[in-house]
């Protein structure tokens, strides 16, 4: 559980996942960019709180601090993935179960992202009346809540955080993931992606002496122009594609960081 936590591209793909799979997702290419797009932001935004707070806190890990108490006898993970059993070492061998990122430890980054990933999930799904979703792989998730809760408990027990960095980092990401659906929301603005409208096609003059009047052969001639024309990207495309370069970019972040 602690190495399924660690790589955000799994949970993120298993969040994911377990929308599309509901009934009643509308399954198009667009409206499962936006679902991408969605998540996307909302992990960017994660992102960049939690590590405003690591640059201004610049805590220490656990293994600094206990690696400190020298000789003394801890009951721990003794590094031997094979073993159901804690092991006796001593304080100056302790190891977290996985890779420790050389970065600060408050708040946790891990912990705002989950969070943010479960609350876009959940707004999402509330938002075009589907039910919440369920994670299957890699094991049975009742729930965004307790995908959010493992994710911060799995930090806990595999030696990389402190107690109190896992509320820290739910705390700076609290109302993001229906900021993340009501940025998605407005970039669809209403629409069923279901219009080919091209530039030129379905205009008509008014029927006036200023402007006057194109007759049914003009229209046909037009319209037949526009097809063979480059399609026009509607203002909410260009919104996506603008946000989205900005987003990548950040998010990349992301699998090098956390």
């Amino acid at each position: 559980m602690v190495e399924f936590y660690d790589n955000k591209g799994q949970v993120r793909s298993s969040v994911i996942r377990s929308i599309t799979s509901l009934d009643g997702f509308d399954g198009s290419l667009e409206d499962t960019l936006l679902l991408h797009h969605g998540i996307d932001l909302v992990e960017h935004d994660a992102l960049l709180s939690a590590w405003r707070g690591k640059v201004k806190y610049d805590l220490v890990r656990p293994t600094t601090v206990i690696r400190q108490w020298g000789n003394d006898e801890i009951d721990t993970f003794g590094g031997d993935f094979s073993e159901t059993e804690s092991k006796v070492i001593k304080a100056k061998d302790f190891e977290a179960v996985i890779r420790v990122m050389p970065h600060s430890e408050y708040p946790s980054g891990s912990a705002s992202i989950c969070k943010a990933y479960a609350d876009f999930a959940r707004a999402y799904t509330e938002g075009v009346g589907l039910d919440e979703p369920v994670v299957k792989k890699p094991w049975d998730i009742p729930d965004m809540k307790a995908i959010r809760l493992q994710c911060g408990e799995s930090r806990l027990w595999g030696g990389m955080h402190f107690p109190a960095s896992i509320p820290a980092g739910y705390k700076i990401v609290e109302g993001m993931g229906k900021l993340g659906y009501d940025r998605i929301k407005e970039i669809g603005n209403g629409s069923n992606f279901t219009s080919k409208w091209q530039k030129g096609i379905g205009r008509r003059r008014p029927n006036n002496s200023l402007c006057g009047q194109r007759t049914d052969s003009n229209n046909a001639a037009i319209e037949e122009k526009a097809r063979a024309a480059p399609a026009e990207v509607s203002s909410s495309e260009q919104i996506y594609l603008r946000s989205s370069l900005q987003v990548y970019l950040m998010s990349a972040l992301v699998w090098f960081c956390f």
